[in-house]
């Protein structure tokens, strides 16, 4: 968007709110100067145009910073609900390991997949990486060799 601006190729940006623009006091500020310089009008759908006047820099500037803030306030609730979560036993969330599953919002073992997975460990440790894949193939688990090494060092 800022080559764009700088080149020329844009005369007017439309967001949503001015938060879309950066998160950071500072750098949505240089932004919307950036822009401004370059002829590009910014217009917020819900806070009207964001760079046409004098004092549009300083309800920028005001706006820049709530939304900084606002970010970090969320951040932080967020961190804490994850850290609640985590200290119930309660899985987070993402891609579920090898070997396990999630019952009842819990990460729990895979009894079905227990024997593969010891075997996997004393494989790679007796043999080797590829080894290890191969006996995975058998058994109709599909690895690379660099998944293979994240989940042996993800224990």
């Amino acid at each position: 968007m800022r080559e764009l601006a700088r080149k020329q190729l844009i005369d007017t940006l439309i967001v949503y709110e001015s938060s879309r623009i950066s998160r950071k006091h500072l750098v949505g500020q240089i932004i919307l100067s950036e822009l401004s310089n370059n002829g590009v009008k910014v217009i917020s759908i819900t806070e009207g145009v964001l760079n046409s006047t004098e004092i549009d820099s300083l309800l920028n500037s005001i706006r820049m910073y709530s939304n900084e803030s606002s970010s970090k306030l969320t951040s932080q609730r967020v961190s804490n609900a994850k850290s609640v979560i985590a200290q119930q036993g309660r899985y987070l969330g993402g891609r579920v390991v090898l070997g396990y599953k999630v019952v009842n919002s819990k990460l729990v073992i895979d009894k079905t997949l227990e024997p593969i997975i010891k075997n996997m460990f004393t494989i790679y440790k007796n043999q080797s990486a590829k080894a290890t894949i191969e006996y995975l193939a058998e058994n109709g688990i599909r690895k690379t060799n660099q998944t293979l090494r994240f989940m042996l060092m993800n224990t």
